[in-house]
């Protein structure tokens, strides 16, 4: 597997530099969300891009899917809001 080298390539800077605070997704969607807007620098669409990535590579395995999937819609209310 070749990795794509171009700066800015999220797949590649979220494996490699980001790594999520230990349990910070088995907590409420709101702290969750605040946790990923700190790494994130308060940057929703990075935050909700780091969320995904971990959501498709922990799959059927997520103990709280439930509070994820809150936190996905969260984050993508801000980026809307963000736009207007």
């Amino acid at each position: 597997m070749t990795k794509n080298k171009q700066p800015g390539y999220l797949a590649e800077d979220t494996r490699v530099k980001y790594h999520k605070p230990e349990k910070s997704f088995m907590q409420k969607a709101e702290n969750i969300v605040d946790t990923l807007m700190r790494g994130a620098k308060n940057n929703a669409h990075l935050a909700l891009n780091r969320l995904n990535f971990f959501i498709s590579k922990a799959g059927k395995d997520l103990a709280e899917s439930k509070e994820l999937a809150k936190a996905k819609e969260l984050l993508e209310n801000l980026i809307n809001k963000q736009k207007h």
